[in-house]
């Protein structure tokens, strides 16, 4: 392309455009000028400012003819003057030019007081003249009109916030050029001033209510600046004071739930965005609450009508916040009026929009005949209003118009219909009734809606039979009877009521199931019963005919209380018996009745004997003897034809040695508060058992001393209470709560023959009361304090109320070998035990019928044990009631050995024949002579023989001994100590020696110059009482010497001393002072080693090579000694001298002083020394002091000698201070000459 190729007009832009073409490996490029070749331009003008009313020039306005060809001339024009502004004029009015000239001119444009400030743009035209290029054609050029004004506030002088509420606040002023704004004065907390944006904005904090005096500037240059006085105002948020609730009342659907907001202030609700509410719970739905008026004001209602889906019987509520929902609540300032408040519950405003519905019951319950007063009862799903009453009516067999029911209560409406005749079926229907809401009730009942009518009669029921269970005694088939209160089958239709009759008379009636009636009767007086039938009545009422007549005989009372059994053959006066024998039990009872003999707590017989003779006396043989180990309390019944069962006869109890056991022997109850005593049956027990007694009572007396006694043969035992726990009754407490437990024990010192235990309670006499009576063989109480066993150890109580009573865990206990005895007391004369934990139960005793409440219940229980530890009594109860229990644990009775005593004279010889006594606590099986050892002193070879007795249980044995041969000693002495080995010895209820899981004794303690092998048994300290540790038999003895030290030679050296030191002592007979002659003597220094030397003339022995140097600076004690031995056929005993002293004394070290012959220099010199020990060469810790010729300043001159006496203090504990000479030489220096040249001028 080129220039010429293109056409100019008036649209040319004059510019250079480039074209670029891009190949894949090169590119080519063109360029050319859009140019209107007969262009003129004019340039813009800069703004020019003026007040109002002025007159401005523009100069110059330069025209540009870059773009012609020739001369051309242009004409000036102006044209977009504001309104108040007009044009002076160009000067000149028009400019020529040449082809890239120039040509300027003079603008003047005219302004009135009336312009506004501000600027104003305008436009200057050239318009081409017939000599250019483009004639007519214009080229404008811009301009701007400035009129200047000072700052002028627009805006308020005032501004409201609210605390919490944000806000902000424009400042504005007009002038020209435009002002910038400033601020001053104190801003309350939360606001703040933005001088680039001149705004006042921020959320002010609470605290800042008040008035704020405020400065705003505002400046553009023009003076004078404008100010303000402007008053910020901060005040509280507008805040909700109170929601009232709608008032209380039903609501139904459609109505209207109106909560009125209260605000503190008035407030103006916009809802162009959307509308406020309030967010409602009612029942389980949330609704909301809308705003439906009060603007302007401070009350503002919010509205929501139930639906008929809502239901809230509990009333509503209404939640914070108030929800703008893109409305608006403002105060009269405009600032967000606040929306929480207090969560309002309004429990008074019942939603219900559900018709009420009634359940209808019948009284009875069953098809019913004529003349029943059927009463109908209409049961509400909800209250229902006072009014209108609500209406029943009935259809079918009979007819019921529409009737009022009479109002039981809110939800219960009845009404009494007497039934007519036929039978079938009637309807029944409700109407007319309302909710409290409004809501009509439901005409059908949602159930009973119909009843059925009946008037005939069932047919006659079966004859009467006297069940199994009910025919007691010998035959379950002859209608004789024990039970007063006998049930009876009855073939019936099932669901009518059968009822027997007893000669005409109802006593009794039950329910036919499956075809058949079960009835119990009420209590039927003794004797025969010959008419017993029956009758059935229908559900509706109708009743049979009677039955066939069954004829039975009632007999209540019981045969008369046996005696108690004897048995052959008879026990030992402790009432121990064998349990291998074959034994008899005699007695007599009621004659015709049947007798058994019973043992402890077992319920089954341990003989039944049969048949009484016409006499009444029973025996019978136990072929195999009791048996089990343990304690047996034997009694005896007596049974007749009807069942009933005397009362047990006395206890006789008796012991199979071999282990420790309880049982019980009675048991004693009252429901009165006027017997104050319970009494066991007559017993036998021997001395030596324990007679416990447990027993449950009312709480009411839990403060009274309740005791027991019994009739032992010269005296009562002595009981004691072991435990006492009171489980309190509710408060009021009365008599038929609560339980008192009690435990009480005496060790049998006095028999009973035939006697009886009694428990006394003092005023207030409990009306309930149980009590169960207890021996065990093998407890007694202390003897005296040596006495190993105690009875009472360890004891635990706790109470409760529940089915599973627990004591709670004793303490440890004291000893392996205890009995555990538990004590459970129950608020309930029917609880019975369903099973215990480790523990036998024994007899339970229960209050009678007549108890008050629910009665009390006592039930004892035992356990041995033979390992120590921590233990509780426990049981398992078919109910729950209250109780207390208690656990006490009794350490049973172990043998111990009373003595080891010498049989025969104490002073015997070598090899002779001697006897010992030993005496057991109780018996026990025969020790071997293993169990025992002998503490032999200077003796040797001593054995012991074959204890006797040789078998049995015996408390008192014999072991000989033969004394052995002496040994050199003092003393020569045999003794008999107990030493039990693994083979265990047994009393007779198998109770270890000294206890379970002791099998050997160890140990020492001096008795009597015997060293005893006993110091700990079963963690009892032992020997307490040393009957342990024999006596010893004396044995002739050796002959006694004596030793004397005589000297020790040198008696003092100093340390370090190697020169010999000698010893001498002298060994001489007790009996003839006669040295003994070749015996050796030991001596020793400080104890420590062993110098050894032989006795000569006189029994002089001396040691003469003893060396001290290892000694140090001390006294030091040499002592010699004999060693028992037989010397020249004689046997000596032993012998020690007493001491003499050795002293080793310091030694004095080697001081030597050296001279290290200094040369004078003007400074002080010292001359050196050392100490060194007895060796020569080691050196002693110490210092040195030294003077020189009688000075202690070191000197300074030089001298040939000064004398030196060098003073040394020794810190070694083996050294002593001393002192040496010496001499110390000072050289004399060599001065140094110097010679200083020294020029004069020659005077002549």
């Amino acid at each position: 392309f080129s220039n010429s190729e293109f056409q100019t007009n008036a649209a040319d832009l004059n510019i250079k455009i480039t074209l670029t073409a891009v190949g894949a490996v090169s590119q080519a490029q063109t360029t050319f000028t859009d140019a209107n070749v007969g262009s003129v331009t004019v340039a813009a003008q800069s703004p020019i400012s003026a007040f109002a009313g002025n007159t401005l020039t523009y100069n110059p306005v330069t025209v540009n003819f870059a773009g012609q060809s020739g001369t051309c001339t242009a004409t000036l024009s102006v044209s977009g003057l504001p309104s108040g502004a007009s044009s002076g004029g160009f000067s000149p009015s028009s400019v020529s030019g040449l082809k890239g000239g120039f040509a300027t001119s003079t603008l003047t444009v005219n302004t009135t007081a009336a312009i506004a400030s501000g600027s104003y743009p305008f436009t200057v035209a050239a318009t081409q003249g017939s000599t250019c290029d483009s004639p007519g054609h214009a080229a404008n050029g811009g301009g701007t009109l400035a009129i200047s004004a000072p700052p002028t506030f627009t805006s308020t002088d005032n501004a409201t916030f609210a605390v919490g509420v944000a806000g902000s606040f424009l400042a504005t002023a007009s002038g020209f050029p435009t002002p910038t704004y400033s601020e001053s004065g104190v801003l309350p907390n939360g606001m703040a001033w933005s001088s680039s944006s001149h705004t006042l904005s921020g959320t002010p904090t609470a605290g800042t209510t008040g008035t704020y005096p405020i400065i705003f500037t505002a400046a553009n240059g023009i003076l004078p600046d404008a100010t303000q006085n402007f008053t910020l105002t901060i005040k509280s948020q507008a805040a909700i004071s109170s929601v009232v609730a709608p008032a209380d009342g039903y609501y139904r659907a459609s109505q209207n739930l109106d909560f009125t907001v209260n605000y503190s202030e008035n407030v103006t609700v916009s809802t162009t965005g959307g509308t406020p509410y309030i967010n409602l719970t009612i029942g389980s739905n949330t609704r909301r609450a809308s705003y439906v008026s009060g603007s302007g004001t401070s009350a503002l209602v919010f509205r929501y009508p139930v639906a008929n889906t809502d239901n809230a019987p509990g009333g509503i509520a209404a939640a914070s916040p108030v929800v703008l929902n893109v409305g608006t609540i403002k105060d009269a300032f405009g600032n967000n009026a606040a929306l929480t408040f207090s969560t309002v519950n309004a429990p008074g405003v019942i939603v219900d929009t559900t018709a009420p519905k009634a359940a209808i019951t019948y009284s009875p319950n069953t098809a019913v005949n004529a003349g029943t007063s059927l009463v109908i009862t209409a049961t509400f799903t909800e209250a229902m209003a006072g009014s209108p009453v609500v209406e029943i009516a009935i259809s079918g067999v009979n007819a019921l118009s529409a009737t009022n029911m009479t109002n039981v209560d809110s939800t219960h409406y009845t009404y009494t219909y007497i039934v007519g005749t036929g039978n079938g079926t009637d309807t029944v229907a409700l109407s007319v009734g309302t909710d409290p809401a409004g809501n009509l009730i439901t005409s059908a009942p949602t159930s009973g809606a119909t009843f059925t009518v009946d008037n005939t009669a069932p047919g006659v029921p079966g004859t009467p039979n006297l069940t199994a269970a009910s025919d007691t005694g010998s035959s379950t088939s002859d209608n004789i009877t024990r039970i007063n209160t006998p049930t009876f089958t009855v073939s019936a239709t099932t669901g009518n009521t059968v009822t027997i009759l007893d000669n005409g008379t109802p006593v009794g009636s039950a329910v036919a199931i499956s075809g058949s009636a079960t009835i119990t009767t009420s209590v039927l007086s003794d004797g025969v019963h010959s008419s017993i039938k029956a009758t059935q009545t229908d559900p509706a009422g109708n009743t049979s005919a009677q039955s066939g007549a069954l004829s039975v005989t009632i007999d209540t009372v019981a045969p008369g209380t046996p005696s108690m059994p004897t048995v052959s053959p008879a026990p030992n006066e402790d009432g121990i018996i064998s349990g291998t024998v074959s034994t008899t039990f005699s007695g007599t009872a009621e004659a015709g009745s049947t007798a058994n003999i019973y043992d402890s707590a077992s319920q089954t017989p341990l003989i039944a004997i049969g048949t009484c003779n016409a006499c009444g006396n029973y025996s019978s043989t136990l072929a195999t003897g009791l048996g089990t180990a343990g304690t047996h309390s034997i009694t005896a019944t007596a049974t007749d034809t009807a069942g009933n069962v005397s009362a047990s006869s006395g206890s006789l109890v008796l012991t199979v040695t071999g282990a420790v056991s309880a049982a019980s022997i009675g048991k004693a109850n009252d429901t009165s508060t006027t017997a104050s005593t319970l009494v066991s049956p007559t017993v036998n027990v021997a001395v030596g058992n324990t007679i416990f007694v447990t027993v449950a009572m009312d709480p009411t007396s839990s403060t009274s001393n309740v005791t027991v006694a019994d009739t032992g043969i010269g005296g009562s035992n002595t009981y004691t209470r072991d435990a006492n726990e009171t489980n309190p009754c509710a408060s009021p407490c009365t008599t038929t709560n609560g339980v008192r437990t009690l435990v009480f024990s005496a060790p049998v010192t006095h028999a009973l023959s035939g006697g009886t235990i009694t428990v006394t309670f003092p005023s207030p006499v409990p009306f309930d009361k149980a009590a169960t009576f207890i021996t065990v063989n093998g407890l007694v109480q202390p003897i005296s304090p040596s006495q190993v066993g105690i009875s009472k150890d360890q004891s635990h109580t706790a109470i409760g109320n529940s089915s599973t009573p627990n004591s709670g865990n004793t303490a440890t206990t004291g000893q392996a070998d205890e009995l555990l005895l538990g004590a459970i007391g129950f608020d309930d004369r029917q609880a019975n035990t369903n099973s215990f934990d480790g523990f036998t139960p024994l007899t339970m005793s229960q209050t009678g019928g007549g108890s008050q409440g629910a009665g009390v219940t006592i039930q004892p229980e035992y356990e041995v044990v033979h390992s120590g530890g921590a233990y509780a009594a426990s049981a398992s109860m078919n109910k729950s009631a209250m109780w207390a229990a208690a656990i006490v644990t009794y350490k049973i009775v172990t043998p111990t050995i009373v003595s080891i005593l010498r049989a025969d004279a104490s002073s015997t010889d070598p090899n002779a024949l001697v006897h010992f006594t030993v005496t057991f606590s109780e018996p026990v099986a025969t020790p071997d002579a293993e169990d025992f050892t002998l503490a032999e002193t200077g003796m040797t070879g001593s054995t012991i023989g074959t204890v006797t007795p040789s078998s049995g249980f015996n408390a008192v044995y014999t072991l000989p001994v033969t004394i052995g041969t002496t040994t050199p000693n003092d003393t020569h002495t045999v003794g008999l100590n107990y030493n039990d080995d693994p083979d265990v010895t047994l009393d007779q209820n198998g109770i270890p020696l000294f206890g379970s899981g002791m099998t050997t004794i160890v140990g020492g303690v001096l008795v009597g110059g015997v060293t005893c092998p006993g110091t700990t048994l079963n963690s009892v300290v032992f020997p307490a009482v040393p009957a342990a540790c024999g006596a010893a038999y004396t044995v002739k003895a050796d002959a006694a010497t004596t030793l004397i030290l005589n000297s020790v030679t040198a008696n003092s050296v100093p340390y370090g001393s190697t020169g010999a030191v000698t010893f001498a002592a002298t060994l001489t007979r007790n009996d003839s002072s006669a040295g003994v002659v070749g015996a050796t003597i030991n001596f020793t220094v400080d104890g420590a080693g062993s110098y050894s030397a032989t006795t000569g003339d006189g029994g002089v022995a001396t040691f003469t090579t003893y060396n001290p140097s290892a000694l140090s600076v001390s006294i030091h004690n040499v002592q010699a000694s004999f060693t028992a031995a037989t010397v020249g056929g004689t046997s000596y005993l032993g012998n020690t001298s007493g001491n003499l002293t050795l002293t080793v004394a310091k030694a004095t070290p080697t001081v030597t002083v050296t001279d290290p012959m200094p040369t004078y220099d003007g400074s002080s010199h010292t001359a050196i020394a050392s100490a060194v020990g007895v060796d020569g060469h080691t050196a002693v810790t110490g210092s040195f002091a030294f003077t020189y010729d009688g000075s202690g300043t070191p000197p300074t001159n030089a001298k040939t000698s000064y004398a030196v006496v060098a003073s040394f203090t020794s810190t070694d504990p083996n050294y002593k201070g001393t002192s040496g000479n010496g001499f110390l030489t000072i050289k004399q220096a060599t001065p140094t000459v110097t010679v200083t040249p020294y020029s004069v001028t020659y005077d002549g």
